[in-house]
C-alpha cells in the first residue's frame, strides 16, 4: 500500500515547505517538507519545492515500509494515509510501538483507534494547537 496523493497533500498542507533549514517544535533541524536531518545527512543550503518533493517521496517509501511491517490488519486508504501521516509526524518506531497499533492490531474499533491520534498532540510535554489541530484531521 502506498500513499496516496490526497495523503501526501495532507502531510504537505500540515508540515508546510521550507527551502532552508529550521529548528522544528521538537527541536530537530529540519528542511523541505518536514525532514528531520539525520546525522551524515549532506543539503545545500537552499532546497528547491521539487527537492523537497523529491526528499518527501523517499521520506514516504521509509515509513510506508516501517508501517506496512507493524500493521497486522486490513486498512482502506484514509486509515493508511492517517497513520503515515501519524509517523511522518511523531516517527515510525514510536507508533509502531504504540497503544494505537496495539490496539488496531489487536482488533479494537476504529473508533477506539481513532481517538488515540489524540494523544501526540505534544512536542517536549507541551500540547501545541497545531498538533491537536493535525490530529483531529487525521482522526
Amino acid at each position: 500500500m502506498k500513499t496516496s496523493q490526497r495523503g501526501i497533500d495532507f502531510i504537505k498542507e500540515f508540515e508546510g515547505f521550507s527551502a532552508v533549514r529550521y529548528i522544528c517544535s521538537a527541536g530537530k533541524t529540519t528542511l523541505g517538507i518536514g525532514h528531520v536531518i539525520r546525522p551524515g545527512e549532506v543539503f545545500p543550503d537552499t532546497l528547491s519545492e521539487s527537492g523537497a518533493d523529491a526528499l518527501l517521496a523517499r521520506d514516504l517509501e521509509r515509513f510506508e515500509t516501517d508501517m506496512l511491517e507493524a500493521i497486522e490488519v486490513d486498512l482502506n486508504q484514509n486509515e493508511f494515509d492517517a497513520i503515515i501521516s501519524l509517523a511522518f509526524n511523531c516517527g515510525a518506531h514510536a507508533i509502531a510501538n504504540s497503544t494505537l497499533m496495539k490496539l488496531l492490531n489487536g482488533g479494537a474499533s476504529r473508533e477506539q483507534c481513532a481517538l488515540q491520534f489524540l494523544r501526540w498532540d505534544k512536542a517536549n510535554g507541551k500540547p501545541l494547537p497545531g498538533l491537536t489541530r493535525r490530529r483531529k484531521a487525521e482522526m
